[in-house]
């Protein structure tokens, strides 16, 4: 249920250095269509980012990550590790596994609330519940203009091509 995408980045000198993450979501056009996390050299540094919930649509959104390298070792929000010279940068997808609980609570209320309607329902009347629920598919936006770096990670909206993340490395 998950998929991972990544950069691959070499680091020869030692120091401290910020890695600032470049996002914006110009495909989908509400919250929980896309989250994912990011891991730095397999340390996560940002949790459950869902670009839409944060920004909003076709905005622009930073994520600045501080780190040092010393002596073979990477120091990111706390946690060490070795370092052998590359930082691999890693977007984990995450939203198929979120569609996937929500689709079945969703079943399991409708059959709940099915059953406790039993004996109620009269054929000759119509029901009305009051209730609304999310589509069950996402819904995109129309294509951008705007050039994007986009990988290959989200097969379903490759047509549209996307916004994505891009990474840069600056040495402080």
């Amino acid at each position: 249920n998950e998929e991972t995408f990544g950069y691959e980045v070499p680091i020869k000198e030692e120091g401290d250095y910020v890695l600032v993450l470049k996002f914006a979501e110009v495909y989908f056009a509400q919250s929980q269509q896309k989250v994912f996390d990011v891991r730095l050299n397999g340390h996560v540094v940002v949790k459950d980012l869902d670009i839409f919930d944060r920004v909003g649509h076709s905005t622009a959104h930073d994520e600045i990550i501080p780190m040092s390298i010393r002596k073979g070792k990477l120091s990111v929000q706390g946690e060490v590790s070795t370092f052998t010279g590359k930082l691999y940068i890693e977007f984990v997808k995450m939203y198929q596994s979120f569609s996937l609980i929500r689709d079945w609570r969703r079943k399991k209320r409708k059959k709940k609330k099915k059953n406790m309607m039993k004996g109620l329902i009269s054929k000759n009347r119509p029901i009305r519940t009051g209730c609304s629920q999310a589509p069950a598919h996402p819904t995109p936006m129309p294509r951008t203009t705007a050039a994007s770096c986009f990988p290959s990670w989200w097969p379903s909206e490759s047509s549209f091509q996307p916004s994505s993340a891009s990474a840069g490395c600056e040495n402080k």
